[in-house]
C-alpha cells in the first residue's frame, strides 16, 4: 500500500471511533444549522456536503484562524470523521434531521490536512 492510498493521521488524536464530546454536540449544530438554511436543506433534511460547509464555517465563525485546530483537538481532521459522527448519532436516534444515506457520502468533502483547494467542498 503506498502513501497515497493509506491516510496517516496526527498522533494526538483519538482514534477514528471516538471523537470528544464538544466534536458530537459541535456536530449537532452544524446539522441543525444547516437544516435551517433553504439553499442546503431540502424537506427538512441535509446532505453530507451540506453539513461539512456548515461544520467549516461555524468552526471559523466561532474560534477564527484557530477553527481548524480546535476540530482537530475535537478529532475531526477529515469529513469521514464528521460521517462516523453522525452514523453514531442516526444509531442513536439523535440525528432525524440529517437526510438518511450512507457513511460513504462523506468520503474526500474535506482534509484538513491538506489545501482547501484540494477538497471536494465548494462554496
Amino acid at each position: 500500500m503506498d502513501s497515497d492510498s493509506h491516510q496517516q493521521r496526527d498522533p494526538r488524536l483519538p482514534e477514528p471511533h471516538l471523537h470528544a464530546a464538544e466534536a458530537v454536540q459541535f456536530v449537532r449544530e452544524s446539522i441543525d444549522l444547516a437544516t435551517r438554511d433553504p439553499e442546503l436543506a431540502c424537506g427538512g433534511a441535509v446532505d453530507a456536503s451540506g453539513v461539512c460547509r456548515v461544520l467549516l464555517e461555524l468552526s471559523v465563525d466561532r474560534y477564527g484562524r484557530g477553527g481548524k485546530d480546535v476540530l482537530m483537538d475535537w478529532g475531526i481532521v477529515t469529513s469521514e470523521d464528521v460521517g462516523l459522527i453522525i452514523d453514531r448519532l442516526i444509531k442513536a436516534g439523535a440525528a432525524q434531521q440529517y437526510s438518511d444515506g450512507p457513511a460513504d457520502d462523506f468520503v474526500g468533502i474535506f482534509d484538513l490536512t491538506k489545501p482547501p483547494e484540494s477538497w471536494q467542498l465548494r462554496w
